[in-house]
């Protein structure tokens, strides 16, 4: 797609202006292009549910705002690659895990406002304890008598979600270009009922955040499909080369946090998780909470062949770490 004298020049002109210049800007369009187009990203993932000329800018432009630019993931692909193919790869990771996530949003956005509407109009629940930000308020059954928040770890929660027993969901047929489990109004009320009856406490629309990512599943994405006929920027299947395990470190450390980050590195050198959140200033539950959410991501970015052990040792690698 572009040879490594052009990656060069393209790599120090943004490193001294940090902006995206045209040049630049038509090779991130025909990196996308070559995705949308010639690589068969599910319509699902589109912004307007079908891809066309209008829907591939508007993602294209939705990645550079919220995603090359303002996490600087960009950045981060030019420093960690010397080579225009691990850049791109790089590149291409990280506009598909923006697609994953954005449609990832929009399911759960859904069903948290669906829940909302539900616990704020169903004479059975009540919200016991208001609170300025609606997603702070904490609720729970109206047939309670002075019930207590919910103070147990988020896996609790999602164990006890489990513990409810399969639930009945729509699929929409490939004609609708949806595969997402869909709850009926029914189901979603009589889930919350059975939540708040196992875990006996109050809980707010943030714990439900996190029980429905991970009890249906909200994250996995076989959608997406990737030909590999393609000599642009799609990555070719098997044991993962050089360029493969460096662009998705690259792409790894653009989407961590720095709390993440540093609780990684801190585990990575052997600390407990009491010396970790004692290093990072914060809680305990604060401490596991940065190395819980980082695996998934972790995980997200072990593809094409990539272990974990793998991922985590380029990750401390790219970071510079001296373990």
């Amino acid at each position: 797609m572009i040879n490594r004298d052009t990656f060069l020049r393209l790599r120090e002109r943004f490193r001294a202006t940090g902006e995206i210049d045209g040049e630049l800007y038509g090779l991130l369009h025909r990196l996308v292009s070559v995705l949308v187009f010639g690589a068969r990203l599910a319509p699902a993932y589109s912004p307007s549910g079908r891809w066309d000329r209008e829907s591939l800018e508007d993602a294209l432009h939705g990645w550079i705002a919220r995603r090359l630019l303002s996490t600087n993931a960009l950045l981060a692909a030019f420093d960690l690659a010397e080579d225009p193919r691990p850049f791109l790869l790089s590149l291409e990771r990280n506009f598909r895990h923006y697609l994953e996530n954005s449609k990832e949003r929009g399911e759960l956005d859904n069903l948290i406002s669906r829940s909302g509407a539900l616990l704020r109009e169903d004479e059975e629940f009540r919200e016991w304890l208001p609170q300025r930000r609606p997603s702070d308020s904490w609720w729970g059954l109206d047939e309670w008598e002075s019930p207590e928040p919910f103070q147990g770890a988020d896996s609790e929660l999602v164990s006890l979600a489990y513990s409810l027993g399969p639930m009945p969901i729509f699929r929409y047929s490939q004609s609708v270009e949806r595969a997402s489990p869909v709850l009926s109004t029914e189901t979603l009320r009589e889930f919350l009922r059975g939540l708040f009856i196992a875990g006996g406490r109050l809980l707010t629309i943030s714990h439900l955040a996190v029980v429905y990512r991970e009890r249906f599943d909200l994250g996995a994405l076989p959608e997406i499909e990737l030909r590999e006929e393609h000599s642009g920027a799609v990555i070719e299947e098997g044991e993962p080369d050089a360029d493969a395990v460096q662009a998705a470190a690259a792409a790894l450390v653009a989407e961590l946090g720095l709390r993440q980050l540093e609780a990684i590195v801190l585990r990575a050198e052997g600390k407990t998780l009491e010396q970790i959140a004692d290093a990072l200033g914060v809680s305990r539950g604060t401490a596991d909470n940065a190395l819980r959410s980082a695996a998934p991501l972790i995980d997200k970015h072990c593809i094409d062949g990539v272990t974990r052990d793998l991922m985590l040792e380029k990750l401390l690698d790219a970071l510079s770490i001296d373990r």
